[in-house]
């Protein structure tokens, strides 16, 4: 039987309805970070962790994420002014929600301060940091009340790394970082330190890790709510959880849908 063109034509559109939807290529995502390993490193499996979840999370939304290792505080302008989609790895600030949409945290972890091994110090409050002098990495929010403090005195440094070097050396008493990443990234790169260091046990926050999208990018809604809807998805399917037993981490008690309270 032959076909009339409009017949054709409606045959033709519902072949194409009925392409699977692996078909459709997904829409690409720029994301950019300094090395913050295990979640974010060009030589971690697929990136790290963080791109990992926020990659599997996206695509359930047909979206796909690929992130590039830049300098922190290049990352944030370039996020800021819309030339780079996303940011998979910040911490909230005040300011920095004036500038950016931030998503459901995803991750969580102690930051802690770092100190030389045999140093008595022991952090219990802001008040306990009198007269230090700390090593802090340019653009980082260590927290709106830490930041706010006017009793230490603080050395801006390009990257923890660089902190860690002016510790050691004795040019500063302290720096800081999330406990895991500190040591992961020690370990990779000069693991020599670690004999000469210790961790202050109490941590200054129980940081949590969220991806950001700058108000001036004209996708920061959809990108954001596509990535806490599949957030969700791959916690409920399991796809989270396994990302994180792959790279030998716990999962963080944060998530009702894992009917454990928010903390």
């Amino acid at each position: 039987m032959k076909c009339g063109p409009v017949r054709l034509l409606i045959l033709l559109l519902l072949a194409l309805i009925s392409l699977p939807s692996a078909a459709v290529k997904p829409v690409m995502l720029s994301a950019g970070a300094d090395p913050w390993p295990p979640y974010i490193d060009e030589s971690l499996p697929k990136g790290g962790v963080s791109v990992q979840i926020a990659d599997a999370a996206l695509r359930t939304q047909g979206f796909t994420v690929v992130n590039k290792i830049l300098p922190w505080a290049r990352a944030i302008e370039e996020t800021k002014i819309g030339n780079i989609d996303l940011i998979l790895d910040a911490w909230w600030s005040q300011d920095r929600s004036k500038h950016f949409l931030f998503s459901r945290p995803y991750l969580n972890g102690p930051l802690k301060f770092i100190k030389r091994k045999g140093d008595t110090f022991d952090y219990k409050n802001i008040v306990s940091l009198s007269g230090k002098s700390i090593a802090l990495v340019r653009n980082y929010a260590y927290g709106d009340s830490f930041l706010a403090a006017v009793n230490y005195d603080r050395h801006q440094v390009h990257d923890f790394l660089q902190g860690m070097k002016m510790l050691t050396l004795g040019r500063v008493d302290l720096t800081l970082e999330n406990e895991l990443v500190a040591k992961t990234r020690i370990r990779q790169a000069a693991p020599e330190m670690l004999d000469l260091i210790e961790w202050s046990p109490m941590p200054l926050s129980d940081s949590f890790v969220y991806l950001i999208s700058s108000y001036n990018n004209p996708k920061h809604v959809e990108i954001i709510h596509a990535f806490n809807r599949g957030l969700s998805i791959i916690i409920k399917n399991g796809v989270y959880q396994k990302i994180l037993s792959d790279n030998g981490l716990p999962v963080p008690n944060i998530f009702p849908e894992l009917g454990k309270k928010k903390r």
